[in-house]
């Protein structure tokens, strides 16, 4: 797991094995997180959909949004919303999952700017299962916005007018989208990255640690 060592790894949560009511990041950075909720299980947090959370204060660039998760049902773009991550700064950045509230009728998972209609993009008519989801948002340069993978796998995105900003994160917290929604999951691990990283690399995580949520 070479990712540990990676100097633009800004924040890790390995949740399998974080257990109290707050802890340190697993990373250079050593941040306190708080949990609201959240019951530690052997495979990771598990948010109840109703007011969990983990939140974490940071000042980061943010290029690459990586984490290990499992929804409590079947999910599909009919799905009411739950709230996956939220980046909490002046022009908050909420990614969800399940049906959409704006113009996106197709959406399943998305990346949204601004709660309640700002720029998103979506993960277009994608049905999850009860199981883990190694789930990516990384950077493009070359697209000028957030580009999702599911499993190693890069998923084409439908995107409303304009594209998500690059985040700049203050705040940043696990099981809701802009304290407003909450999801009924499980997160195993999550990592947020300065950088973008390549298919290369998305591949190789999700090979390194695939066999714990199998």
């Amino acid at each position: 797991m070479g990712f540990i060592f990676d100097p633009s790894l800004v924040l890790y949560l390995p949740l399998y094995k974080l257990g109290g009511a707050s802890f340190q990041s697993k990373d250079a950075y050593g941040h306190l997180c708080t949990v609201t909720g959240a019951l530690w299980r052997p495979d990771g947090r598990w948010f109840d959909g109703s007011d969990d959370e983990v939140s974490v204060t940071m000042v980061e660039t943010i290029k690459t949004c990586e984490f290990w998760w499992k929804p409590a049902a079947q999910i599909t773009k009919a799905s009411a919303a739950q709230g996956i991550v939220t980046f909490a700064t002046t022009n908050d950045i909420n990614i969800y999952i399940g049906g959409s509230t704006g113009s996106l009728v197709d959406e399943t998972m998305t990346i949204q700017q601004v709660a309640g209609g700002g720029p998103r993009t979506a993960i277009h008519d994608y049905t999850f299962e009860v199981q883990f989801y190694h789930i990516v948002w990384v950077w493009s340069v070359a697209d000028d916005r957030y580009n999702p993978y599911v499993n190693a796998v890069a998923q084409t995105p439908i995107s409303s007018s304009g594209d998500v900003d690059l985040i700049t994160t203050e705040v940043f917290k696990v099981g809701t989208s802009g304290d407003t929604a909450f999801g009924n999951v499980t997160f195993g691990e999550v990592r947020l990255y300065s950088r973008s990283l390549t298919p290369q690399e998305i591949q190789r995580n999700y090979l390194a640690t695939k066999w714990r949520y199998r």
